[in-house]
């Protein structure tokens, strides 16, 4: 894990040497390059960093910006249903991660969307660090939640089961444990990364 941080560390660090680029489409107006793609001679080939098949970092480069794209490796059902929701609790509250993306490119998890106007007012070495810090966060706090729900699967169906109308039919059960994980979910989302619980509009 360290030596695939450090690889991508590294590319970001030569990715974002970034500078203030006018548009060569609309007059008087300097928009991130990377996103619209308008101008072929300013962008960069991009650059896969990949640990395994399943987890993979996705650098698009240009003059002006870069977009870093996560595929967070997701061994099983219980971790790709996390990184699901991980995923979406983030983006809804793109606007309290600045660099955040809204929404990932496909075939990836995550996206940050970096532009020269985000470092003239960001240290770029405090940008990089924090697209590792989350990265190694983001795969520890899976881990540990799929422990936490693995040891507390028991109690937790026992907790939900008894406030279930006894004709229920199955499905209408399972859909309720997921409503009740979903919303512990996002109540301890909340907690560690102090935001929220609901998108600001």
């Amino acid at each position: 894990m360290n030596a695939y941080l450090e690889d991508i560390r590294k590319a970001l660090d030569k990715a974002l040497c970034l500078q203030h680029y006018p548009s060569q489409v609309v007059e008087r107006q300097s928009r991130p390059e990377i996103e619209f793609q308008t101008t072929k001679a300013v962008l960069l080939a991009p650059i896969t960093i990949a640990r395994t098949e399943n987890e993979r970092c996705f650098i698009e480069r240009s003059i002006n910006s870069v977009r870093v794209s996560i595929k967070v490796r997701q061994s099983d059902d219980i971790e790709k249903m996390l990184c699901r929701k991980f995923a979406r609790f983030f983006m809804q509250r793109a606007d309290n991660f600045i660099i955040l993306r809204r929404k990932a490119i496909e075939g990836y998890d995550i996206s940050f969307l970096i532009t020269n106007t985000h470092l003239e007012e960001l240290v770029k070495e405090k940008v990089i660090e924090f697209i590792i810090s989350f990265m190694k966060d983001l795969d520890k706090q899976i881990k540990d939640l799929k422990i936490a729900m693995n040891s507390d699967c028991g109690p937790q169906l026992g907790s939900t089961c008894p406030n279930l109308e006894p004709d229920l039919e199955p499905s209408k059960m399972k859909d309720q444990r997921s409503k009740n994980t979903n919303d512990e979910l996002v109540r301890l989302l909340s907690f560690i990364f102090n935001i929220p619980e609901s998108p600001q509009m």
